[in-house]
């Protein structure tokens, strides 16, 4: 058939429609990923990307899912481990592979019954299910839907009810029982619509509308489109209006109302362009091509089909573009222009046998040799149509083969070959048998999986018929049992009362008797007890005298601790005003301001950022003043703002490599320790372009490791000597752990010990 490429794209239009259920951003889930985050929520975040991937890259949606599935085993959790092994199920399934899905389906169904999850167990049964209508194994799949609906309806699962109805509905539609099809798509709508799910609605009016192009009832097919694009509107699903405007063009088309079908086919084109569907567009501009065929207007054809070339091309979309080429060979052979028709055929040839499309291959060459046929060159027509037959029995493709066979047969006779065409008509005549054949064998399979499915159908309801006949029973034997129970109980009531009133008067005269006793025995009791009174007041008198020593002690223990807070406190007013010093000084403003001014003419993006980095520090010293201990993120957060400003200030000679592991950033230590042990270091050792200084800062073992190149000064400006000592004390105060300082003849080290923020003293 010679337009077979031209209408293949209309013909998926009509029948397939995938609706894009809105995800949340890729981009912030790979975000979040990137973060410090518990495993868990990690785990979450993985299967929650490769449910986003499916529709548009499953490969690399089984790369997630199966990474989700390794965090889930190592963290050992069943209920991450089943929805990741799902997952995977669903991507193979995507891909066609149903094998491999069917044993991670089964491996979720398992972990899903050892956790007692029945939504999960539906969910696993209803893709075990997918994986057989794939295979149109309608009974089976028949089975594994209905046993999917008992778990939904244990768990009140409607959602997931409502996709089991839906997928019911297109085992019946795939078997031409289109009745009971509509029925179960009715079941899932009445769901749909009691629990607002929008997007269900939307989804089962399109099944319903496809239902009824499929009858042939146009107009009803209409309607239910028009009802699901009002719908998917209503929500902004603009992927969904897009392809429901193709669908309501194509039934036009159907109807030969090829301006209607123009109108929505540019509609849909509209909506595409708004959210960037490049290969969406040039597949409409296809659509549009066939109706201009239909039109026999070629021209516009061949606009429209060139239009859609340019975006396949810009896109890179191979098999779009080796389509195009095809289709616009046949458009300028239909034109009588046959060297355009040849070069687009050649150019279609070789983008298909590169991507490996040899039934595309086999059709272009049958192509190229009716043009060659159609001119005279018969030789060149038989060399054609003989690539055309080589590809078409590699690929399989019954129908070119058949057709290539035709044409070599017919060119043969024409040229008096009688033998030759003889023995290609006896191929062609086996091969139309084959066809034929497979056609009746597809025919029958079809009348047998119609058969089975309505046999399938009633062995479910007389087993349901059974199960209700058995839940009867069931329910008038708890009946008896509840009203002999009850009788018993009465029984049991009487006898135990008549029981306790005998033991009570039985009880009445020896109570009487042994109140008696009791009295006695409180008489004895009460002269104990005055015994024990006075051997506490004795008692009372040594407590005091403890308590009386033990309040000396804490007094002598609070001045102690009056007076090391006394001592704490000046260490931080000191250590704060030599933060302050150090920052503030005029000698270091002078030095920063004079950089700065110097930045501004010459590099005022850098002057920016310098301007920053020099308020960042300023608001950390002045935000942080009154803590005693700072979070060692924050410190180096801090340095490297301070960091920034001193490399400016000293043309880049001063340098710092910063290793900390992550598990290290929420220890805590003395706030602006490093920034003093910084200062002293630029102070006491000389900085050039020659010499440059190094200082390193790393962590291990919650110690944390400051050093520094040494390259001393002959004399230091303005020098306190209190900033290590400074240092020192504070730990003193706050921990039993001590600072370290070693100096070697060619490094000075100072080691802190990381501390926890409750950890002091």
């Amino acid at each position: 058939m010679r337009f077979i490429s031209l209408i293949f794209l209309y013909l998926t239009f009509l029948l397939f429609f995938i609706p894009v259920v809105a995800q949340q951003n890729n981009d912030q889930i790979e975000k979040e990923l990137k973060k410090s985050i518990p495993d868990t929520a990690r785990a979450r975040l993985l299967i929650q990307l490769s449910e986003n991937l499916m529709h548009n890259d499953a490969e690399e949606a089984i790369k997630y899912a199966k990474d989700a599935l390794s965090l889930a085993s190592t963290l050992k959790n069943n209920d991450y481990l089943a929805d990741a092994c799902l997952q995977v199920a669903y991507s193979y399934n995507y891909l066609n592979e149903f094998e491999k899905s069917d044993t991670f389906a089964l491996k979720a169904k398992e972990l899903y019954e050892l956790i007692k999850n029945p939504q999960g167990i539906s969910k696993a049964l209803c893709c075990l299910g997918n994986n057989k209508i794939n295979r149109t194994d309608y009974p089976k799949a028949l089975e594994l839907y209905n046993q999917a609906i008992t778990y939904a309806e244990q768990s009140n699962y409607k959602k997931g009810l409502s996709a089991i109805y839906t997928n019911l509905g297109l085992i019946y539609d795939c078997v031409d029982n289109l009745d009971k099809a509509l029925s179960y798509y009715n079941l899932a709508l009445q769901i749909d619509s009691s629990i607002n799910n929008k997007e269900g609605v939307a989804l089962t009016y399109n099944n319903m509308g496809r239902l009824y192009a499929k009858k042939g009832e146009n107009n009803k097919a209409l309607l239910y489109y028009t009802k699901s694009y009002s719908i998917f509107s209503s929500i902004d699903n603009k992927q969904s209006m897009a392809y429901l405007m193709t669908n309501i063009g194509n039934m036009y088309f159907e109807t030969s109302d090829y301006n209607k079908a123009l109108e929505y086919y540019f509609n849909s084109i509209k909506i595409k362009k708004e959210i960037s569907d490049t290969i969406g567009i040039a597949n409409a501009l296809n659509n549009i091509g066939v109706v201009y065929i239909k039109k026999e207007q070629l021209d516009s054809t061949l606009q429209y089909f060139k239009a859609a070339q340019n975006l396949y091309l810009k896109v890179k979309y191979k098999t779009g573009i080796a389509n195009s080429y095809g289709n616009i060979g046949e458009i300028y052979f239909m034109q009588g222009k046959n060297g355009e028709a040849i070069d687009y055929f050649y150019k279609s040839i070789d983008l298909r046998r590169k991507i490996s499309d040899l039934s595309g291959a086999s059709k272009s060459y049958l192509g190229l040799g009716k043009i060659y046929n159609s001119i005279g060159k018969i030789d060149s027509a038989i060399t054609n149509f003989n690539k055309s037959l080589y590809f078409a029995n590699i690929s399989s493709d019954k129908k070119t083969r058949l057709e290539c066979l035709k044409q070599i047969a017919e060119t043969e006779a024409n040229r008096v070959n009688y033998f030759k065409a003889y023995k290609t008509y006896k191929q062609y005549i086996l091969c139309y048998d084959s066809i034929s054949n497979e056609q009746a064998k597809r025919e029958l399979l079809d009348i047998q999986v119609k058969y089975e499915t309505d046999n399938k159908d009633k062995e479910i309801s007389l087993l349901n018929n059974e199960n209700q006949t058995k839940i009867q029973k069931i329910k008038n034997q708890r009946y008896l049992i509840f009203i002999s129970i009850f009788f018993f109980l009465i029984v049991a009531v009487f006898a135990i009362i008549y029981y306790r009133l005998f033991r009570k008067n039985k009880k009445t005269n020896q109570v009487l008797s042994e109140q008696n006793v009791k009295i006695e025995m409180q008489k004895e009791e009460i002269t104990q007890q005055r015994d024990s009174l006075e051997n506490l007041n004795s008692e009372l008198e040594k407590q005091k005298d403890y308590i009386l020593k033990q309040h000396i002690i804490i007094e002598k223990e609070l001045k102690e601790t009056l007076l090391k807070s006394e001592i704490l406190q000046r260490e931080n007013l000191s250590f704060q005003f030599e933060a302050l010093k150090n920052q503030l000084n005029p000698h270091f403003l002078f030095n920063t301001f004079s950089t700065l001014i110097s930045l501004i003419p010459d590099n005022p993006a850098l002057a920016e950022k310098y301007t920053r980095h020099l308020s960042s520090v300023y608001r950390y010293i002045l935000t942080s003043k009154d803590k005693e201990l700072a979070k060692l993120s924050d410190e180096l957060e801090f340095i490297n703002s301070y960091m920034f400003l001193v490399s400016i200030r000293f043309d880049n000679s001063v340098k710092l490599e910063i290793k900390v592991e992550n598990s290290q950033l929420s220890k805590y230590l003395p706030l602006l320790s490093l920034q003093l042990l910084i200062e002293n270091a630029i102070k006491h050792n000389i900085i050039s372009n020659r010499k440059t200084l190094f200082i390193s800062i790393m962590a291990e073992d919650d110690i944390l490791t400051v050093s520094n190149n040494l390259q001393k000064k002959s004399s230091v400006e303005n020098s306190t000597n209190i900033g290590i000592q400074n240092i020192a004390n504070r730990y003193q105060f706050l921990s039993k752990r001590q600072i370290k300082i070693t100096q070697t003849p060619f490094e000075f080290i100072v080691k802190l010990p990381l501390l926890d923020e409750n950890n002091k003293l």
